[in-house]
């Protein structure tokens, strides 16, 4: 009965990423319209079967907090759709802040605001504000090419923190109960797969379908697909940042579940594969490598995916076999060798302005050139900004260390759902070595789901003082959308 349930939650999501990317290529005409239709029916049968069998306390939330964030996160991976500089999803996810400032002015919500994700915000905002006025009114020219979006350095800031700060906040703020913490997890996965199986689908049949849907084409990359973003090595980290809760699924599932579940991370790696992405590669190498760690039980499992895998892309296609592009790219083949000419000139002009101003940097303008993620946050915003950044990522792995260690107010399974969300936020730090992902949505939010039960294991705690009890009510592992479990089930919480 358990195993139904989770499948009734899981199957949707999953299912329909898979599905919606088929029938986009089926039906390349209309396939902004049908992966909106699918997309939305999964969401819709996601929520309304949360809501249905919500606890008490769950019922009390204003719908349209839910629905906005669920539609952000689901749609967070799409950051190829662009409307004169503006993502739509993006417009989604302010409409769901408003949503959250409401309920919390009517305090019928909880708002994370530690203060590690406030001082880190609040250097990298400030110090825009002193370069741009005070310091560097009138910053050095930046070489050409620039990969910062055009605009005034301080709507760049205000994208910048729309991901830095306001991400984290909005899915804290939703995700403060298990349930729905795991339900954004699920919806942050799909987003990833829809993604995959177009970028799969183009990258074997070129249709160009991801193209024919954003509308963004990219220069010099010849064939390499992005799915549903605005470049492969972006697609490719999306991929990589999803894998570990994909194969947390995978692990906690039975039956057709773990099928499911192995499906969609098989899904997500031959996306990485197609893109060509290079740091990609080494980030998925990388994110199965720590959850591997983290699961002593599913390496045996990994093995046997990564030989079926190896099998299929020697079987399939063999001649061209878009599989092999970024192992080709890997070992120097491709248009690699004009790439590293780029970064390396890009890394170099990137260090000569850091140097120039090394304290405060100079300024927005430059926030995604360097192609690395510590000289981007040097160059940005000077040695405040490196500190910026260490604040920022010691504050999100000193939360998932506090409640991994101790889960108490939450559920078992717990543990391995909060080392995925590391993992999946390592990843991003590791893969930044050699990227330039600095201002994505999708990049924080694992972070707003380790706040989000950070508020849950607060509230876990409280009820299990006031019960004078030692355990909490069991629910599904790693799957937010499963009904809940009798009241009458209980378990030892994990310790």
């Amino acid at each position: 009965m358990a195993m139904a349930d989770r499948m009734r939650g899981v199957g949707p999501l999953v299912v329909g990423g898979a599905l919606v990317g088929g029938l986009a290529a089926v039906l390349p005409s209309a396939g902004l319209l049908v992966l909106g239709g699918v997309i939305g029916l999964a969401l819709v049968v996601s929520l309304i079967r949360f809501r249905a069998k919500a606890v008490t306390d769950e019922r009390t939330w204003h719908p349209v907090v839910m629905v906005l964030t669920g539609l952000a996160v689901a749609t967070i991976c799409w950051n190829g759709f662009r409307s004169g500089g503006t993502s739509p999803p993006d417009l989604i996810l302010i409409a769901a802040f408003f949503g959250v400032g409401y309920c919390w002015f009517q305090n019928t919500i909880k708002v994370p605001l530690p203060g590690w994700l406030l001082g880190a915000a609040g250097i990298m905002f400030a110090v825009q504000f002193l370069d741009q006025f005070f310091i560097v009114p009138n910053p050095p020219p930046d070489p050409p090419p620039s990969f910062t979006p055009p605009g005034p350095p301080i709507i760049t800031m205000l994208r910048f923190e729309l991901a830095f700060l306001i991400v984290p906040i909005v899915i804290g703020a939703v995700a403060s109960s298990w349930r729905r913490a795991n339900l954004l997890a699920n919806l942050f996965v799909l987003s990833a797969v829809v993604s995959s199986m177009i970028a799969v689908v183009d990258g074997f049949t070129g249709a160009g379908l991801g193209q024919s849907i954003t509308g963004v084409i990219v220069d010099n990359l010849g064939n390499r697909p992005a799915g549903l973003t605005n470049h492969p090595n972006t697609f490719a980290l999306t991929c990589s940042m999803t894998i570990p809760i994909a194969l947390l699924r995978s692990f906690q599932f039975r039956g057709l579940g773990r099928v499911v579940a192995i499906g969609a991370a098989l899904i997500l790696i031959g996306g990485i594969l197609v893109s060509g992405s290079r740091v990609g590669l080494v980030a998925l190498v990388v994110s199965i490598f720590l959850t591997s760690l983290l699961l002593p039980k599913l390496r045996a499992r990994v093995v046997v995916i990564a030989l079926v895998g190896a099998i299929l892309t020697l079987i399939v296609v063999p001649n061209h076999n878009p599989l092999l592009e970024g192992i080709s790219r890997l070992s120097g083949g491709g248009d690699s060798g004009l790439a590293n000419g780029q970064r390396s000139s890009q890394f170099s002009e990137s260090l000569h302005l850091a140097l120039g101003h090394p304290v405060t940097g100079i300024g927005y303008q430059v926030v995604a050139d360097a192609h690395s993620l510590p000289l981007q946050f040097w160059e940005t915003a000077g040695f405040l900004g490196i500190m910026a950044l260490i604040i920022y990522a010691w504050g999100t792995f000193h939360t998932a260390w506090r409640l991994y260690r101790d889960p108490a107010g939450l559920p078992r399974g717990s543990p391995q759902f909060i080392g995925a969300l590391s993992i999946s936020f390592a990843v991003w730090l590791l893969a930044g070595l050699g990227q330039n992902e600095i201002a994505d949505r999708y990049i924080f939010v694992p972070v707003g789901l380790l706040l989000g039960l950070g508020i849950a294991a607060n509230e876990g705690r409280k009820r299990l003082n006031d019960n004078g009890a030692g355990t909490l009510d069991a629910l599904p592992s790693g799957n937010g959308a499963a009904s809940a479990p009798p009241r009458t089930e209980r378990v030892p919480v994990a310790s």
